[in-house]
């Protein structure tokens, strides 16, 4: 059973960076007159345990990869936990990009990422108006 966890993880991981590579270079659909976008990575430093999507992410480092305001990837840095999100977007971007967590019932959950391509709402999380919002800053990967 665990040959075949490590095989399917390993698949997983080289299809969303095929995915990545084949979307970065195609422009994922955007205006090629502006020319392609570049991903943007991150690192972020989460104090706390929180989930997302229903898996949880115990506290620790984690590494940000944003495609486009309506996909990304969240990784632990050693690749054990990883999780693909999605997005709605809207408002205008901002330099100083931050993960964005909500604290409902004692937990974390992972809200969006406000930053390179605007508020980016998580789609497997729907913020309440009485959550309190935590804001990690996202670091260069460098």
């Amino acid at each position: 059973m665990r040959r075949h966890d490590s095989l399917c993880r390993a698949l997983r991981l080289a299809s969303i960076c095929c995915l990545l590579f084949a979307c970065s270079g195609f422009g994922f659909g955007q205006d090629q007159s502006k020319g392609p976008t570049k991903p943007h990575v991150g690192k972020i430093s989460v104090p706390f345990e929180f989930d997302v999507g229903g898996t949880k992410f115990p506290a620790g480092q984690y590494i940000v990869g944003v495609l486009t305001g309506t996909y990304a990837q969240i990784r632990s840095s050693n690749d054990k936990i990883q999780q693909t999100l999605y997005f709605t977007e809207s408002g205008q971007p901002e330099k100083n990009p931050r993960a964005l967590f909500a604290l409902r019932a004692k937990k974390y959950y992972f809200s969006g990422i406000l930053g390179w391509f605007g508020r980016m709402q998580y789609t497997g999380f729907s913020p309440h108006g009485d959550d309190e919002m935590k804001e990690i800053p996202i670091t260069s990967a460098e």
